[in-house]
């Protein structure tokens, strides 16, 4: 059971006038200590009373003679808005935990989600993207090369390829989309460490992709970016080949053994 250390506690409040919008009478503070010890929030009956004193000031209820307070229609705007930011919190939540990378299987449904997200999103950058901005992505194409030559993983410059050409697309959902899949650490991770093993190198497939943004191509800015997905995708696919391949030399080894036991 949750307590609550004051009575400016946000979602003391809220829950606090939640229970006053959705009651049928006018609700006075012993009545709100119950409904919020219901919902798990333990607080006395003067802090109920100074919730209700604090609701009346901001306007989002008002007293019913001495019956108690109901909420103003003030008040179930502010509601509203908190259930929808509470609705939003949780699909991001849900997104975020679909993202958790347990096994390589997981990873390809990431990358098909990757592929229709920046798919869309090399294609509006065709139409959006400012010269400044195709200027920087050369400059990170050039500099993952560069990496790459000197042994590094780039993962970095990889990375920063893909958020500047979703910034570029000018398309907020699609960017906030892209960068939670590009921040998570599950995903980039798990990632690098198979295409490592795969021995790809990614970078000579960003050269076409520019391209095509450069020269207003949106066609060809779409079809090149999920081509390039496709071969990260295959990267994935092959390595869990080779896994699949190392398991079976295992288990033949095991029962060799077995027989000359």
């Amino acid at each position: 059971m949750r307590k609550i250390s004051s009575y400016q506690d946000d979602n003391a409040y809220l829950a606090a006038l939640d229970v006053v919008a959705e009651s049928d009478v006018p609700v006075g503070a012993w009545y709100l200590r119950r409904a919020l010890s219901e919902k798990g929030i333990q607080v006395s009956e003067a802090t109920c009373g100074r919730l209700l004193r604090m609701m009346e000031d901001a306007g989002h209820v008002e007293a019913m003679s001495r019956k108690g307070r109901v909420a103003t229609p003030r008040g179930h705007r502010v509601l509203q808005e908190w259930r929808e930011r509470q609705r939003r919190d949780r699909s991001q939540v849900a997104f975020v935990q679909s993202l958790k990378v347990h096994n390589p299987e997981e990873l390809i449904d990431v990358l098909i989600a990757r592929r229709a997200l920046e798919g869309e999103a090399a294609a509006l950058a065709a139409e959006n993207a400012s010269p400044e901005e195709i200027g920087r992505l050369r400059n990170i194409v050039k500099a993952h090369e560069e990496a790459l030559a000197a042994g590094s993983s780039a993962a970095e410059e990889n990375t920063d390829f893909h958020l500047t050409l979703a910034e570029a697309s000018k398309n907020k959902v699609i960017v906030a989309a892209i960068e939670v899949i590009y921040r998570h650490p599950d995903v980039m991770t798990s990632l690098e460490y198979i295409r490592a093993h795969a021995g790809s190198k990614m970078a000579e497939d960003h050269n076409p992709i520019i391209r095509a943004v450069a020269e207003r191509d949106v066609r060809a800015a779409r079809n090149t970016m999920i081509q390039h997905l496709n071969n990260v995708i295959e990267d994935v696919k092959t390595y869990l080949r080779a896994l699949a391949s190392e398991g079976d030399s295992d288990s033949e080894g095991k029962r060799e053994d077995s027989g000359r036991v």
